[in-house]
């Protein structure tokens, strides 16, 4: 049956129009069948369009013919290894561009480096957790799609600066910002020092006929009204229309041009002898509009001014979309960040936090020559637990202890992190033996407190945790695996010993960097 799927699939990525707008095609590589009808079923249930490959070489075919918009990889596969593929499609034109999440069961660090050197964007590991799937999914193609629309943007950009050098010069300028502010502030004084007027301020709607003046730059002697929030009432349904529509407006002379009363009024107290309205458009949208005032006289506009007004809108339309693009993509880049590193079932640190942030304050400590303590944590009997309440429960439970662990250490300094299945880690910088004891034995407490039943537990009727302790100053003669190995020997000692109980790790002995650590690890 799923053969079927696979040859419909195969059949549709020769077919597939890669400017077909869904919520995203992936493609998916990997050798096991099982695999791929979870994934396969479970993203399209999710809406995006999956397209599958059991073998590299027909897996870098479909990538390069079908465009799809994220890869699936899995790292251990027949003939050419995940590892390989992705090689071939970094270096290959058409398909460098498509991010890659690797999908491994492999732990070690070193292969998840590799991955990345070789241009992976994340890793999923497996067994794999379909809310951090689509998680990771969403987020990625998110941040494609982001991407996609810079690159858009930045080419119509080029374009549109090609055509005219003083636009070029200006827009230049302009673009020097992805800040919003900085490009609106840039925009007003170049317009303003072009035309030689005495104010230029970006009007921005609110609401349809109410705005605030966003910006301004405004010549010596007259008045300031930036920051100001308008209602004009003269600023009808009508007059939107055409502003929506990318017409422009030219007033040589307030007094002399068949305006309303109340326009003139708003325009008296503004000082305003003539102005220049431009619209600024986002789409169909009518995001503002660029105002030049004219206020020590009348003056005829010269349509040369306003056609190049006209063309600098649009790209300054075009830069306040880039720079809420910008935001966007910042924001997802953020949220990938917390993302690559957090345990999606207990909302601490992941494996990989806890690495990167135990060789962060190594390194510090060996500096300042003060302690650093390490606490290994592991549920008593979970295995047991899980059998007896079921796998549910058993995550439930992880999030209860986990909670009760992180609010038990309540130290700024200090990192939680899932080690691994029920072993949790608490990373204590700057704490002597008798503090990370200490913080241990508020841990375990913590956890009693919580009065997790556990009716096949041969120690307690609750729920109970054994702990490991170890602290060192770091120095050149040690290193980080070392303080692991120690804090988990005390652990192992503490649950022979009748579990539910605090241990601390032996003395170290020391011994060269160079030196073979495996017997320690």
């Amino acid at each position: 049956m799923f053969g079927q799927v696979q040859m419909y699939n195969h059949t549709l990525a020769m077919k597939i129009n890669p400017k077909e707008t869904h919520k995203g095609t992936i493609l998916i590589i990997d050798d096991s069948q099982f695999i791929l009808e979870f994934m396969f079923h479970f993203l399209s249930m999710c809406g995006f369009k999956v397209l599958v490959s059991t073998n590299g070489e027909s897996a870098i075919y479909q990538a390069e013919y079908a465009q799809p918009d994220l890869i699936i990889l899995d790292v251990v596969m027949p003939k050419i290894n995940g590892f390989e593929i992705c090689s071939r499609l970094k270096k290959n034109e058409a398909t460098k561009n498509i991010p890659v999440i690797f999908m491994t069961a492999l732990s070690e660090p070193k292969d998840q480096v590799k991955g990345f050197q070789l241009g992976a964007v994340d890793y999923i590991t497996k067994p794999i957790q379909q809310e951090e799937l689509l998680a990771r999914v969403t987020t990625h193609l998110t941040v494609q799609n982001l991407q996609k629309q810079l690159r858009e943007q930045n080419w119509r950009l080029q374009q549109q600066m090609a055509r005219e050098r003083l636009v070029t010069t200006m827009q230049e300028r302009i673009r020097q910002s992805l800040n919003l502010e900085e490009i609106l502030n840039t925009t007003v004084k170049e317009v303003r020092q072009f035309l030689q007027t005495d104010r230029v301020i970006i009007y921005q709607f609110q609401s349809d006929n109410i705005g605030v003046v966003a910006v301004e730059s405004v010549g010596v002697g007259w008045k300031s009204i930036a920051k100001q929030t308008i209602l004009e009432p003269c600023l009808k349904e009508k007059s939107l229309e055409f502003y929506k529509t990318g017409n422009t407006r030219a007033i040589s002379d307030i007094y002399q041009h068949d305006l309303p009363q109340c326009h003139i009024d708003l325009l008296a107290e503004f000082e305003v002898r003539s102005n220049l309205i431009v619209p600024i458009r986002q789409g169909e949208k009518l995001w503002g509009l660029l105002i030049a005032h004219h206020c020590s006289k009348p003056r005829y506009w010269q349509q040369v001014e306003i056609d190049l007004l006209k063309q600098l809108v649009t790209q300054v339309g075009i830069a306040i979309q880039q720079a809420q693009l910008y935001e966007e993509l910042k924001e997802a880049n953020e949220k990938l960040n917390r993302l690559a590193s957090l345990d999606s079932l207990t909302q601490l640190a992941n494996r990989r936090r806890f690495n990167t942030y135990l060789n962060e304050q190594w390194e510090c400590l060996v500096q300042k020559k003060l302690p650093l303590s390490l606490i290994l944590c592991d549920i008593d009997f979970f295995k047991l637990y899980n059998d007896t309440y079921g796998h549910l429960a058993g995550d439930f439970c992880l999030q209860q202890v986990a909670e009760a662990i992180q609010k038990a250490v309540n130290c700024p300094a200090a990192l939680v992190a899932r080690y691994g299945g029920e072993e949790l880690s608490v990373i204590l910088p700057n704490a002597k033996t008798e503090d990370a004891f200490f913080i241990a034995e508020q841990i375990r407490e913590a956890v009693k407190v919580l009065k997790i039943a556990h009716a096949r537990s041969p120690i307690d009727r609750y729920l109970t945790l054994s702990l490991g302790v170890a602290s060192i100053v770091p120095s050149p003669g040690f290193v980080p695996e070392q303080l692991i190995a120690v804090a988990d020997r005390a652990l192992y000692r503490a649950k022979e010993e009748g579990r539910d109980r605090v241990l601390i790790g032996e003395e170290y002995p020391l011994v060269d960097r160079a030196e073979n650590l495996q017997n320690y690890r």
